[in-house]
């Protein structure tokens, strides 16, 4: 129920013109029902319309999606004005202290549209408020506010604080399966050249110290660490804040670090030394290949010596983990070193120290003795669980492969779903992730991408958008983000079809064909990474040439020539283009059935068809995809516009999908002249190629040709080699003409090999 009544009740007794009962609410569609403008006050929508708050002079004006093809989604907006007369108290003036809504309605209130659709509402925007601009006439009693609210891109586009890099996301998130807490410290050491120390991200009052010049923030062997140090014969130490160790529970301490070298490290470089209160755990870079951990007790006795470490740190980044478990009656050491560049997990030491109990960790030392030599070192943590906890497996200490290599070949709808998750942003992927056998994992089908850089939230979510060729979109059902996949674009039935004939677009179609967006020559360059170009030489002789560059973030080079390829047939179709494509829900063809609720449903990457188009647009129907829209609803009418864009190049091949499952014939031509009326024709394959026969082939007849521009109906085709006998239906789209011999013999809807 809305909270308007209660929040005005007393408002409308001193104002009790506030707020007047009327038989026909504000806003009221063509059905009788009523346009909803609803505002979120105190965890509660309350309909403005109901209340005719929502002046009728003005248009409730939406936009949303993609304004042209080929550009991005921009923020949707959605503009209105409300009254705020004198007789109603002035509620929605922000300097008013008596108003109900006094610090309650302003910049960033939630703001949510519908309209009926038939059998359900159907929303149109979901935003929060921008922007109020009051107006009065010159009396001051006749006032009103215009709103302006905008969509989630909105918020995303300004920018803020850059995500930080792979590693540190995952150390400083919490696991969504439980199996590990919080670090006690963490010194992620990505701190810049000009650093005096390294902060510690678990505890800010603790930071890591160094002596010397190490070389701060130059090293980038990790795709998953912004530039660590090298150590450059310096030595760091980090101070651990204190924890309780109940020695009545089993127990772990963990350390995690990234290190790697190259050969002109020192044999016999003390790497690591971790001090508890009671032991020193020192690892070793003992030969080329070794590494050795010992543990020693406050009196320099060694306690435990594993001996030479079969794991190569020199030009191979490493992971390290050491654990010093306490199985409530002895400590078990355990060093685990997984290669980032391999993803081989190596369990180097799992061992036990008899007589011997955990305790809690002080600090952590990297090159303590201050070894004139060079190593890389980042992502120090210090992690504590104990054992017996509600998951007690020791693999939560292993940071995963995808988070070591950054999330190197992520698909790309997995990437957008993972980062809103991370990031708390309601969304949507079409079509749905689905969960991975590892938990808090997904899978999605999109392309392959590339490691993820540290990089602002939206400037990732396009670079999601932009290798798998798919569209983002603000979601109209909640305040959120959507991705649609280029698979799911391709190959589609229609969202809605409607018929020109019967006047259900409410604007003449405005064919365009322009070189504006041709490319027929594409560089396509992986980022960090090798670079392909792909032309379309045959378009290159017709019209010129059309370069064109794009930088994407793939997993491979061997993904270049295919992405080069994509954007070189997207930037070559010949088909006119409608750039925009209208319906007015006042139409009466939209009063009853479900043509209404096909329209209202219609979402970005959509494909919307209109037949029975008149001959001045070319007989054949008009299929595009709606990329964005632009709605004014007022009292009486409701109007949509969509921005579209050729649906032609993403029909692409799929076996087994009737429509969408026959290659087009490479060079097939007619072997002698026909007239507007003869159905048996002669058709020669120069490629060496030839049709299918219906006495082979019987089940999968009938089909549609083109042969300038008419449609043929193929019902039959006799003969296995060239030329062939085509027996045809003439003029199926309505064009009747006579064709020369050499003609192109084309399928009617030719498919293509999809990215």
């Amino acid at each position: 129920m809305s909270r308007i009544a209660p929040l005005l009740a007393a408002w409308k007794r001193r104002y009790p013109n506030a707020g007047p009962a009327q038989t026909r609410a504000t806003g009221d569609v063509n059905d009788g029902s009523p346009l909803m403008v609803e505002m979120l006050v105190d965890g509660l929508w309350e309909n403005l319309t109901a209340q005719s708050l929502v002046l009728d002079r003005t248009k409730v004006r939406i936009t949303g999606g993609q304004s042209s093809e080929g550009s991005l989604a921009t923020a949707g907006m959605c503009t209105f004005a409300v009254k705020n007369h004198e007789e109603l108290g002035y509620p929605f003036s922000q300097g008013n202290p008596l108003s109900p809504y006094w610090g309650k309605v302003g910049q960033g209130t939630r703001i949510r549209v519908s309209v009926p659709s038939g059998f359900d509402k159907s929303y149109r925007f979901q935003g929060e408020l921008t922007a109020l601009e009051e107006e009065a006439d010159i009396s001051g009693k006749g006032a009103s506010v215009s709103m302006t609210a905008a969509g989630i891109l909105e918020r995303l586009g300004r920018g803020g604080e850059p995500l930080r890099s792979a590693l540190y996301r995952d150390i400083t998130r919490t696991d969504p399966a439980g199996r590990r807490t919080y670090p006690k410290a963490y010194w992620p050491m990505e701190d810049p050249s000009g650093s005096t120390s390294m902060a510690n991200e678990a505890d800010s009052t603790r930071p890591m110290g160094f002596t010397g010049s190490p070389s701060l923030a130059t090293s980038s062997s990790f795709d998953c660490s912004d530039p660590i140090p090298n150590v450059s014969g310096a030595k760091f130490a980090g101070y651990v804040g204190a924890y309780r160790v109940d020695l009545t529970r089993p127990s772990c301490s963990t350390v995690w670090f990234l290190l790697s070298a190259d050969s002109a490290i020192t044999v016999g470089t003390l790497l690591v030394r971790v001090v508890t209160a009671q032991h020193r755990w020192e690892l070793v870079y003992i030969s080329v290949g070794n590494i050795r951990l010992r543990i020693y007790d406050y009196n320099a006795n060694v306690l435990y010596d594993s001996g030479p470490l079969a794991v190569g740190i020199v030009g191979t980044p490493r992971w390290f983990g050491l654990g010093m478990f306490d199985d409530g009656t002895r400590i078990e050491p355990a060093l685990w070193s997984q290669d980032v560049a391999t993803d081989t997990l190596d369990f180097l030491l799992t061992d036990s120290l008899a007589g011997e109990r955990g305790s809690a960790i002080r600090y952590v030392q990297i090159n303590p003795n201050a070894t004139a030599t060079d190593f890389r070192v980042g992502h120090v943590a210090v992690f504590f669980h104990r054992q017996d906890d509600t998951n007690n497996s020791t693999n939560g200490y292993f940071p995963s492969n995808f988070v070591l290599d950054a999330f190197n070949g992520e698909r790309a709808d997995t990437r957008f779903d993972r980062l809103c998750r991370e990031e708390q942003i309601t969304h949507e992927v079409q079509p749905q992730v689905t969960p991975h056998a590892l938990p808090g994992l997904w899978v999605g089908i999109g392309q392959r991408m590339g490691p993820q850089k540290p990089g602002a939230l939206l400037a990732l979510l396009r670079q999601c958008e932009a290798t798998d060729g798919g569209i983002i979109y603000e979601m109209t059902s909640d305040f959120g983000l959507g991705y649609r996949t280029l698979e799911s674009m391709t190959s589609q039935a229609a969202a809605v079809t409607l018929s020109q004939g019967n006047n259900e677009l409410s604007e003449q179609p405005q064919p365009r064909r322009d070189s504006g967006r041709f490319k027929n020559s594409v560089t396509a360059s992986r980022i960090d990474g090798s670079s392909a170009t792909v032309t379309d030489d045959a378009h290159i002789l017709a019209v010129g040439r059309y370069p064109d560059g794009i930088s994407l973030s793939l997993q491979s080079d061997t993904q270049l020539r295919d992405q080069a390829g994509w954007a070189v047939h997207l930037g070559t179709v010949t088909e006119p283009r409608y750039e925009r494509l209208a319906v007015n829900l006042a139409h009466p063809a939209f009063t009853g059935g479900t043509l209404r609720q096909n329209v209202l449903a219609v979402r970005p990457g959509d494909r919307v068809d209109v037949g029975d188009v008149s001959a001045r647009l070319g007989y054949d129907d008009i299929v595009q995809l709606a990329l964005g829209y632009t709605e004014e609803i007022d009292h009486f009418q409701h109007k949509i516009t969509w921005n579209t864009g050729p649906e032609a190049p993403y029909r692409v091949l799929v076996i087994g999908q009737d429509g969408y499952d026959r290659i087009d014939a490479g060079d097939s031509h007619l072997e002698a002249d026909v007239d507007g009326t003869t159905t048996t024709l002669s058709v020669n394959s120069l490629d060496g190629t030839r049709w299918i026969d219906s006495a082979s082939y019987s089940d999968r007849f009938p089909f549609d040709i083109a042969i300038n521009r008419e449609r043929m109906t193929v019902t039959a085709i006799t003969g296995t080699t060239s030329p062939q006998t085509f027996t045809v239906t003439r003029s199926v789209n309505g064009i009747i003409r006579g064709h020369p011999a050499g003609s192109d013999v084309r399928l009617f809807s030719p498919v293509y090999l999809g990215l």
